[in-house]
């Protein structure tokens, strides 16, 4: 998210052309502006951050327009493992 983004975006073009360069960079700033990198809990917990807590509020969210059934055991579905242990409170 820092950086020269140029090489990704032409890894990204050349997978998908119709990805312009400019439509990259809008991406990013809104990515930016809208803290979906850095923002909530990786903004004191870094970056890739999940916690129980997250998983149940997406759960949650999922379930209730019926993407997920109600009754889905979803703490099966994922491991906070590899996290570092500051991101897995």
């Amino acid at each position: 998210m820092s950086g020269d983004p140029q090489p990704a975006f032409e890894l990204l073009r050349a997978m998908d052309p119709e990805q312009s360069f400019e439509l990259s960079a809008f991406k990013i700033a809104q990515m930016k502006k809208h803290g979906f990198i850095d923002g909530g809990d990786a903004a004191t917990l870094g970056m890739g951050t999940m916690t129980h807590e997250r998983w149940k509020a997406v759960f949650d969210v999922m379930s209730a327009n019926g993407v997920y059934p109600k009754d889905l055991d979803y703490r099966k579905a994922y491991s906070l493992e590899f996290l570092s242990k500051a991101s897995t409170r």
